[in-house]
């Protein structure tokens, strides 16, 4: 794997995803459980 930057033609390749969708490439399960706990623990922290 090179270190160099990514290039502007490799940017829509799938295996490119931007730092920002790593979230929602979490599980939906997970996301309810995380909310549901910070639900009952009685804060939101989004």
């Amino acid at each position: 794997m090179s270190r160099k930057p990514p290039k502007k033609s490799d940017m829509g390749k799938s295996w490119m995803k931007p730092r920002r969708d790593s979230r929602q490439m979490i599980s939906p399960e997970y996301h309810l459980i995380v909310s549901e706990g910070l639900t009952m623990s009685g804060g939101h922290r989004f």
